[in-house]
């Protein structure tokens, strides 16, 4: 997906998340639309049970962030190694919230 973000937002945009240095620029919902595409949004919005609209909304609200977090120094974090980093975190997550962890 990010790869795809590239070809579907402006160069400014799409450098400003690889970079460190400068803040990143927002995202449009027709962005995320032509990204992600209708059949997807309508199928994570069936799952969350919301409207197609409110995802796109959100996501063009976070993308630009979750770009910038897994492109440290403006290099994409290989697909298993952020299944792997996700993974540890999410176990490092349950087992710090004691009598409240999941499971």
């Amino acid at each position: 997906m990010v790869l795809r973000l590239a070809e579907t937002t402006t160069p400014e945009q799409y450098g400003s998340w690889l970079s460190d240095d400068a803040p990143n620029q927002a995202m449009t919902v027709d962005q995320v639309r032509m990204t992600i595409g209708d059949r997807a949004l309508d199928d994570l919005a069936e799952l969350v049970d919301g409207s197609a609209d409110a995802v796109a909304w959100q996501l063009a609200a976070v993308l630009p962030d979750l770009v910038d977090a897994v492109t440290p120094g403006g290099a994409i974090i290989d697909a298993d190694r952020l299944t792997q980093e996700l993974a540890e975190a999410s176990a490092e997550d349950d087992r710090s919230a004691g009598a409240f962890a999941s499971g």
